[in-house]
């Protein structure tokens, strides 16, 4: 009787009607995927958040880096100036964008390409443990963080080319009417040791490119650069060749 209670009651009319829900117990299970659910997505949102603090700081970091030649990036004229550092003469904002996108996907497939080969000759041994992959700013990064920052007193910024930045900076007074943004500089190692007499630790430059491909067209580097790795002066990742220079 007692159980007849709990799963239904009487009606005024002596009917007795069932009130028990046979799937409720069957459905308690989902409660508990519900709340492991909820949970997993707590944590992934947590560690999205912190993605974007650590993003957010690298940006601000970005912008407040010292420029080339010892200046402060800070202010208009300042970051203006740091923008300079990566766009070529007659570029715009949005072109250097996309020119840097290109390269993006290039190196990206070259990465892939080179990761799945190695993965192929390595089929059937032990794979060793991968290191953690240190997330860097790239230049699309400060190019972005830097032009943001710069629509509030410029919406126009995307669209202007690096002569028009340049007249604005020497109009800050910040330069000389006649400065010149500095020249990009690249240092270079050997990517493999040459009859032990060149060491691939020891680090050369910086060289402007133009010196490079003085010595690159001499197959002083070899045919294809293959023989040293690069790095933009300020970068840490060393790149081959054809991605410092396609």
């Amino acid at each position: 009787m007692k159980e007849e209670m709990e799963e239904g009651k009487f009606a005024e009319d002596g009917m007795y009607v069932r009130s028990y829900d046979a799937h409720a117990t069957h459905d308690r299970w989902l409660e508990d995927v519900a709340e492991r659910d909820i949970k997993k997505a707590r944590r992934a949102k947590r560690k999205a958040e912190k993605r974007e603090q650590e993003r957010v700081k690298e940006e601000k970091k970005s912008i407040d880096e010292i420029t080339t030649d010892g200046t402060s990036a800070t202010g208009k004229a300042g970051m203006e100036k740091k923008l300079l550092e990566y766009l070529l003469p007659s570029e715009t904002v949005l072109e250097a964008l996309a020119r840097l996108g290109r390269e993006k996907k290039k190196k990206e497939a070259k990465l892939k390409k080179k990761t799945k080969a190695e993965d192929t000759s390595m089929h059937g041994s032990t794979k060793e443990e991968s290191k953690p992959v240190v997330p860097q700013v790239s230049d699309i990064d400060r190019i972005t963080t830097l032009a943001s920052a710069l629509m509030a007193e410029d919406p126009e910024i995307y669209s202007n080319t690096y002569e028009g930045i340049l007249r604005s900076v020497r109009r800050s007074g910040i330069v000389p009417q006649d400065w010149k943004p500095p020249v990009a500089r690249y240092e270079y190692r050997w990517a493999t040791t040459d009859g032990g007499k060149q060491n691939e630790q020891t680090v050369y430059g910086p060289f402007e490119a133009q010196e490079l491909d003085q010595w690159y067209k001499a197959t002083f580097f070899g045919i294809a650069g293959e023989k040293i790795r690069l790095r933009k002066v300020g970068n840490e990742e060393w790149e081959e060749w054809d991605d410092i220079f396609p």
